[in-house]
């Protein structure tokens, strides 16, 4: 899952060191991550390929079906993961959401000006599920043996994934700043519709999203994202279908 955003990000960190000014944020941000989409099909078919799906072509529909289903949870884990490892940063992008390697993504994220977020407010559970947007529900509030322990898990699957910066430090401590430049910094968080601009989650206007999608359903059932994004105004189709699944689960 992440060679391909990490791929990427080398390619605008050379592009940009080779130029004195800076690339636009659009072109330099859009070709460096990867949709959900893309990156699920590719998780799909490699794992099909390396044999780590032991159904055949062959099978029946019902076993065809547990297998992909099968595939699909083990990617959101895998991305979920990532991004608390903030090795993936999600950006929603008009029709789906784009992922993006941490040290691409921080200058277009939010400082974090207040302690943390908040996990007693109910609304909190939405984004803590282990699935793309699980982002949204890292606080950077953790203690330094937490800090240390999710920097040695990052440099493993850096590592594992042919980051070129990690693999080829000399030292302990030149890997750890190479791995500390590739991820997120813990005081920042990617903007969206639910982000306020403290850095937090906005429960307010996410409760109000989300009442706005539940009414939109209720006056006008079957509606799709599409055309619930283009009711609501405010949220993109890719940040809509995210909050129906949240409620769909609810």
């Amino acid at each position: 899952v992440l060679r391909s955003p990490l791929s990427g990000a080398e390619v605008v960190a050379r592009e940009s060191s080779a130029l004195p000014p800076p690339p636009p944020p659009k072109r330099s941000l859009g070709s460096a991550g990867l949709a959900l989409g893309e990156l699920r099909s590719a998780f799909i078919a490699f794992a099909r390929i390396a044999g780590e799906s032991q159904t055949a072509c062959s099978s029946a529909d019902s076993s065809a079906q547990m297998e992909a289903s099968a595939l699909a949870l083990r990617f959101d884990v895998a991305i979920a993961s990532l991004e608390e490892l903030r090795l993936l940063v999600p950006f929603p992008c008009g029709n789906d959401i784009h992922e993006f390697v941490g040290a691409v993504a921080a200058p277009y994220c939010i400082p974090c000006l207040s302690p943390g977020i908040v996990d007693c407010e109910p609304l909190y559970g939405l984004f803590s599920q282990m699935r793309a947007g699980r982002h949204w529900a890292c606080g950077s509030m953790m203690s330094d043996a937490q800090r240390h322990l999710r920097l040695l898990a990052a440099t493993c699957i850096a590592q594992a994934a042919g980051a070129s910066d990690v693999g080829l430090a000399s030292g302990e401590e030149e890997g750890e700043l190479a791995m500390k430049r590739l991820l997120l910094p813990p005081d920042l968080i990617a903007p969206a519709a639910w982000v306020d601009a403290s850095g937090n989650l906005n429960y307010a206007v996410l409760r109000y999203m989300l009442l706005g999608l539940l009414q939109e359903l209720t006056t006008s059932p079957g509606s799709t994202p599409d055309e619930l994004a283009g009711r609501t105004v405010m949220l993109d189709k890719c940040e809509v279908v995210l909050l129906l699944r949240y409620l769909e689960e609810a």
